[in-house]
């Protein structure tokens, strides 16, 4: 969760967003089996679109799916008036997904967004608000309940100790400027680690 001010009442971030990155962004959906989850994932960041007056596009990377999920993310998509999807043959893993959805990508920042809605698309709007202040990567973090809270916990302590990086979760919701990955090379999975390297 990003911390952000209040602004007339409105939720965090909502009202200071130029009309411009209203749209100018995608949000990359990752996504390997995820057909229970899919519609929910479309239906709550359509809602988010509609109460921010956000128009993003939404790229649903399917990783080789097999559980029925390419329909189930066609019918879906239809809610939203920017979706795109792209298909992996095979089962790669969620870096390349990133990637794939990044070459699909026509806009300046990308939301790396996980499908099963362990973020809640809320906090789009609050994260596009704080790259508006002048960052290229902004992360969210997780709270509450969540799997190996533990191993998070230690890993990204270490991640600070280490590389000094700002940020207190490197694997969890974050929009980026797309230009970030044009002078990386992303080996399998280091989507949890891209926040580093242009820093260190």
């Amino acid at each position: 969760m990003t911390q952000a001010a209040k602004i007339d009442g409105q939720p965090p971030g909502t009202a200071s967003l130029e009309a411009g990155l209203k749209r100018n962004f995608s949000v990359i959906i990752p996504a390997f089996n995820e057909a229970e989850n899919i519609p929910d994932a479309l239906r709550e960041i359509a809602n988010t679109f509609d109460a921010h007056g956000l128009n993003g596009e939404v790229i649903l990377v399917d990783d080789g799916s097999t559980d029925g999920s390419e329909d189930i993310a066609r019918r879906e998509g239809d809610r939203l008036s920017r979706f795109k999807y792209r298909r992996h043959r095979h089962n790669i893993g969620k870096t390349e997904a990133l990637v794939t959805g990044a070459r699909a990508a026509e806009t300046d920042w990308l939301v790396l967004f996980d499908a099963d809605l362990q973020h809640s698309p809320e906090e789009i709007p609050r994260l596009l608000a704080e790259v508006a202040k002048g960052f290229d990567i902004v992360c969210g973090r997780k709270v509450g309940k969540y799997q190996k809270p533990v191993v998070s916990g230690i890993y990204n302590w270490m991640s600070r100790r280490i590389f000094r990086v700002p940020v207190r979760d490197l694997n969890s919701i974050k929009v980026f400027r797309r230009t970030v990955l044009d002078d990386i090379h992303l080996r399998h999975d280091w989507h949890r680690f891209f926040v580093i390297i242009p820093i260190a």
